[in-house]
């Protein structure tokens, strides 16, 4: 987040990190004497790297949750909201740490939110290089895929850089915790929109995302990355589709592992060791958890990772 309007003190500002204190340090601030409550959720990873989240923490005026362990992105948003909440805040402006801001930005966002309480507010997000990638996204209910456009049926909104009010947060029940990483943002706007609630994209407010940040650099794309976006589409399909259009997205499943797969810039080879068995454990999991099964499987990151082994 970088200089420009100050925000009102009712706003918290809530970023999860896992192994990103270096881009902590070059997105998020300190907020000044008229900024938001800024909480850091830290997902340990290593002494190292909690070390490095509370110095900064301490020196910029951070609030922090520091979990234990890693109970993945969305626990994690879980546990940084219910702190603002805490510190009173009426409104969350929800940042990835690897997306930068302005503080004006974040200004807008949050009042927007505040003006329509029953709305999910999201900026115009580009690339680092000034690309499209995300504004109000669409999911094709018979085609079994999401699109970054509003071509199709169901809006949503990416997790990357959202703002709500509480009211519409309580009401929608936060993130679901059954997802670990990715598609819990999907979820998220279903469930604002089944309980009455809208989604609505700023396009005057841009957020530059930098795409692959949190995964280690462009085009590479982690064995977590290809586990859960594979079984969370069929984790999503069970808990919002109907019959019909639930057996059409296992159907469409080759296609969808072979999409995921293709985002990451990695070798036909390298995808082959480290890619295509983690993506097969997500179908196999996501089409158990379909059918009622492996619901009480450990679904945190840490967890899966063990259980990948080393691809992860």
């Amino acid at each position: 987040m970088t200089g420009g309007t100050t925000v009102d003190g009712g706003t918290g500002l809530v970023v999860v990190s896992y192994r990103s204190s270096g881009m902590l340090a070059e997105n998020l601030p300190a907020p000044g004497t008229d900024g938001p409550t800024v909480v850091v959720v830290d997902n340990y990873s290593d002494e190292t790297e909690r070390h490095a989240v509370t110095r900064l923490a301490r020196e910029r005026g951070w609030t922090t949750v520091l979990n234990d362990g890693n109970p993945g992105f969305g626990t994690g948003v879980n546990a940084g909201v219910d702190r603002a909440w805490e510190a009173g805040c009426d409104v969350v402006v929800l940042v990835n740490p690897d997306l930068a801001i302005t503080a004006d930005g974040v200004a807008r966002l949050a009042a927007a939110a505040r003006a329509e309480p029953d709305a999910l507010v999201a900026p115009r997000i580009v690339t680092g290089q000034g690309r499209p990638w995300s504004g109000l996204g669409s999911v094709d209910l018979a085609g079994g895929r999401l699109w970054t456009d509003d071509r199709a049926d169901r809006a949503w909104l990416s997790g990357a850089c959202l703002a709500f009010s509480r009211a519409v947060w309580e009401r929608a029940g936060g993130f679901d915790d059954d997802y670990g990483m990715y598609w819990e943002d999907v979820d998220l706007s279903f469930r604002v929109q089944d309980t009455g609630g809208r989604l609505r994209v700023l396009p005057d407010v841009e957020a530059r995302h930098d795409v692959g940040g949190t995964q280690g650099g462009p085009g590479h794309k982690s064995a977590l990355y290809h586990y859960y976006n594979c079984r969370n589409r069929l984790v999503f399909a069970a808990k919002h589709l109907g019959p019909a259009h639930r057996w059409a997205w296992v159907v469409r499943t080759p296609a969808d592992v072979r999409r995921v797969l293709s985002r990451s810039s990695d070798t036909r080879w390298q995808k082959l060791r480290t890619a295509f068995g983690p993506a097969l454990a997500g179908v196999v999991d996501g089409g158990l958890w379909m059918v009622g099964l492996r619901r009480r499987r450990p679904v945190d990151p840490g967890a899966v990772r063990a259980r990948l082994g080393p691809a992860a």
